[in-house]
């Protein structure tokens, strides 16, 4: 599904709220599926951004948490090899503007909502 990525941590230090807000959102295709070979040599959850005949254009994320979830977007979080180096790091994903939909305004007006 596509997101607009925001990563918050470069190489496993936090960024400040300032930066992330500043920085430009990266409209990608999150897929979340389970390795058969991670870092740590078994089988984890890895979440990449495109399919798997792409190049990434941000790092892999491996065991892959959903750290948090509401209406209009989630954080997920796990660590990504860099250099052969691992860093946490922290994805937050929001749905593309277009593609949100308002429950209450999908619907037709009907009298009914004049009793509201």
């Amino acid at each position: 599904m596509y997101y607009d990525v925001t990563p918050l941590y470069h190489l496993g230090k936090r960024r400040p709220s300032r930066d992330v807000q500043a920085s430009q959102r990266l409209r990608l295709d999150v897929q979340v599926h389970v390795n058969p070979e991670g870092p740590s040599g078994g089988p984890c959850l890895t979440a990449c951004a495109g399919g798997n005949n792409m190049q990434d254009p941000i790092p892999r994320l491996y065991n892959v948490q959903l750290e948090g979830m509401a209406t209009l977007g989630m954080v997920l979080a796990g660590v990504e090899v860099i250099d052969g180096q691992v860093f946490h790091q922290a994805w937050h994903c929001r749905p593309l503007e277009e593609a949100v939909v308002i429950p209450w305004s999908a619907c037709p007006r009907s009298s009914l909502d004049l009793l509201i």
